[in-house]
């Protein structure tokens, strides 16, 4: 975005809008530059990513925006993530001995859950979700966004902690029922 291709972004969002995001990046590339590394948001990011997939095993990442304009990030975020990381030979030419990226994927989360939650809270596979909370309150649809921050809450809440048979009991769930609604939490996630 902040090369020559940033133009077409330019014109669907108008000049005023575009030096906004490029404050924006500004910000981000000054507290990279000035930032310890323990507190550095790109590195711990980074790290995060290297001991993912090279320690941790996850081969994706699911990205899950709780914004209906942000719709698109996550096919954003495969080009940028998987074009720029996805080679398997260093910068001198030697194969790398570490997995070369994620792949990122992912829906807004109110469609996303509709399709693939129940196998990020519940599937034997386990990978990070990086969930994005909605920022933007909209009177219009007041009611909307009330729900969709107590789902994203709701969401990463039960990522980290999950659902023990016991608590599913106490809803007054069927007994046969309980063991397909218990999940063990502990899955890797952020909120960005």
């Amino acid at each position: 975005m902040s090369s020559a291709i940033g133009l077409s972004t330019m014109v669907a969002i108008g000049p005023d809008n575009f030096r906004l995001c490029w404050a924006a990046l500004h910000q981000m590339d000054e507290h990279f530059a000035t930032t310890s590394f323990e507190k550095n948001l790109p590195v711990v990011m980074g790290l995060l990513a290297v001991w993912y997939t090279d320690f941790f095993g996850a081969q994706t990442v699911a990205v899950l925006p709780y914004e209906q304009y942000l719709k698109r990030f996550p096919a954003y975020l495969q080009q940028l993530t998987m074009e720029s990381n996805g080679k398997h030979i260093t910068l001198d030419g030697k194969e790398s001995p570490m997995t070369p990226g994620q792949f990122n994927w992912g829906e807004p989360g109110t469609n996303g859950q509709h399709s693939f939650y129940q196998l990020i809270h519940q599937g034997t596979r386990s990978f990070p979700a990086t969930s994005l909370p909605l920022r933007r309150l909209s009177t219009r649809w007041a009611g909307i966004t009330t729900c969709c921050r107590q789902t994203f809450a709701r969401q990463t809440e039960a990522l980290a902690f999950g659902k023990t048979s016991e608590q599913v009991a106490a809803e007054g769930t069927p007994e046969w029922l309980v063991p397909h609604r218990v999940f063990e939490g502990n899955r890797p996630s952020n909120t960005s």
